[in-house]
C-alpha cells in the first residue's frame, strides 16, 4: 500500500474529530466544513489505494465518489454534503452568514452519516 494512503485517511480522522469538537462547541458552520473535509480525504485516500495514482484536483464529492463506484445510498449523501465546501464558509455562496446558517441538529446528521462513509472507505482498504 503506497503511504499517502495512510497520510490522506490520518489527516481525515484528524478533520472529523475536529468536526466533532466543533459540534460540541456550537460552531457548527466549522463542523460542517471540517466534515466535508474528512469525508473528502478519506475519498481521495481511497482513491490513490484503488487507483495507484494522485488525487484528483477537486472538492466535489459526487464525482469522487462515483470515480470510486461507492454506494448508491452513500453518493446520495455525499450529493447532500458536497455544496458544504464554499457554503459553510462563503457569504456570497451561502446567501446569509454561515455561521449563522446551521443547526445542530443539521451538522449531528451530517457526522452521523459521514462516519457511515467513512467506515465504508475503510472496509475497501486492505494492506
Amino acid at each position: 500500500m503506497r503511504e499517502e494512503v495512510g497520510w490522506w485517511m490520518k489527516q481525515s480522522d484528524a478533520d472529523f474529530r475536529a468536526a466533532k469538537n466543533s459540534l460540541a462547541s456550537k460552531d457548527y458552520h466549522a463542523s460542517a466544513f471540517s466534515v466535508h473535509q474528512a469525508v473528502e480525504k478519506a475519498l481521495k485516500s481511497l482513491f490513490i489505494f484503488k487507483k495507484s495514482t494522485v488525487v484528483l484536483k477537486t472538492h466535489n464529492l459526487i464525482q469522487l465518489g462515483k470515480a470510486l463506484e461507492i454506494p448508491l445510498p452513500l453518493l446520495t449523501f455525499l450529493a447532500k454534503l458536497s455544496p458544504e465546501y464554499s457554503l459553510s464558509r462563503y457569504p456570497d455562496a451561502s446567501y446569509g452568514v454561515p455561521a449563522e446558517r446551521y443547526t445542530e441538529e443539521l451538522v449531528a446528521e451530517y457526522i452521523t452519516e459521514s462516519a457511515k462513509v467513512i467506515e465504508w472507505i475503510k472496509s475497501q482498504i486492505k494492506e
